[in-house]
């Protein structure tokens, strides 16, 4: 996995203003990916979350999902939706240039959101659900997610933009509420953002 420069300051008290780097590291395979979202975990270690494009084959990827612990070194790496993924997960998650976003649930396990698609996995990595929103709902051509939060009923809130169905395909600032399993409970537009 070609796709992660880390970097994790050591900062210093207020009266410093210079940052020291205590590691950085690069995860590397001849593949072009780029990691878009990293959190730390319950557990010390760190989760990042991006797009593995293609391998030396030119096989596409999707989504790249690393674990490292607090020094850098790698815990598991695993890759989710395509034909060509080493897990064989069954899922075409295509690869999109743009953001994801990763948070880890009270269960501590991770939901994030990828272009149009949420995807569950466990502590370790195994995937658990993935749903896909790129079709109609509603008013709505698709969706494109850029932000998620676990809510304290254990339902996701979810940002980003809703493709609108008019004929210019406007995208509007949009939030969704999903259960725990990703169903999706409501979803609201705004246009006025635009």
């Amino acid at each position: 996995l070609s796709f992660l420069w880390v970097h994790i300051p050591y900062i210093f008290p207020l009266d410093v203003k210079a940052q020291e780097t205590t590691w950085a590291k690069i995860y590397g395979s001849p593949g072009v990916d780029a990691a878009t979202s990293i959190i730390h975990t319950s557990d010390g270690n760190y989760l990042v979350v991006g797009s593995s494009a293609v391998n030396v084959a030119g096989e596409h990827l999707g989504l790249a999902v690393i674990k490292v612990d607090k020094f850098g070194d790698l815990i598991w790496c695993k890759r989710y939706g395509s034909e060509n993924s080493p897990n064989k997960d069954g899922l075409h998650l295509e690869y999109l240039d743009g953001k994801t976003d990763v948070v880890e649930t009270k269960n501590h396990e991770y939901v994030i959101a990828y272009y149009h698609s949420i995807v569950r996995i466990s502590e370790d990595g195994n995937l658990i659900w993935a749903k896909q929103y790129g079709r109609y709902f509603g008013d709505f051509k698709g969706f494109r997610f850029n932000s998620i939060e676990e809510l304290s009923d254990t339902d996701l809130i979810v940002s980003g933009n809703a493709i609108d169905g008019d004929e210019e395909g406007h995208l509007d600032a949009m939030v969704a509420r999903l259960d725990s399993s990703g169903n999706i409970k409501w979803i609201k537009g705004y246009p006025e953002f635009g």
